[in-house]
């Protein structure tokens, strides 16, 4: 048995267990991120460390016209911290099909939700989760205004 699975399944009461921390969304997603790693060829990416030092980057691929712009996949990295791994993992998740325009709208309120909450000392993660989508759609519109740039950009 890991030591994930002892930390789960511990009935230690001189260790918290993190079920009675954390949501079911919250462990699910930590133990089985979704959409975890870099994804070649983005149409945007951004990211960096957090206040507590945790850190989360994402990319997009958009498909569509400038009226209609579909994010067709988002994948992200994270530390081994389970609220940025959690968000990043539930973020990507709900991105992933939804219009642009859309996911500019999502709030760390929303991503709380859709995870089933965080604890208080975690609410930092999903700002970071945040901050760093909105910064990946701002990278995705100035390469299109400026598509000459993608050639001098890794992707």
């Amino acid at each position: 048995m890991s030591s994930l699975e002892n930390n789960l399944n511990s009935q230690d009461h001189e260790t918290p267990d993190l079920k009675q921390l954390y949501s079911p969304g919250d462990i699910d997603h930590w133990q089985n991120p979704r959409n975890l790693g870099r994804l070649t060829r983005a149409d945007g990416h951004a990211g960096g460390p957090g206040p507590c030092g945790d850190s989360i980057w994402m990319w997009i691929k958009v498909s569509g016209n400038k009226n209609h712009e579909v994010i067709d996949q988002a994948t992200f990295i994270s530390d081994v911290c389970i609220g940025a791994v959690s968000c990043g993992s539930a973020l990507t998740e709900m991105i992933t099909g939804m219009e642009v325009q859309q996911a500019m709208q999502i709030t760390a309120e929303m991503l709380r939700e859709k995870l089933g909450g965080l604890p208080e000392r975690e609410h930092h993660c999903a700002d970071l989760a945040i901050k760093t989508l909105k910064d990946t759609i701002r990278d995705y519109h100035e390469k299109r205004a400026a598509g000459w740039k993608q050639l001098y950009q890794q992707s």
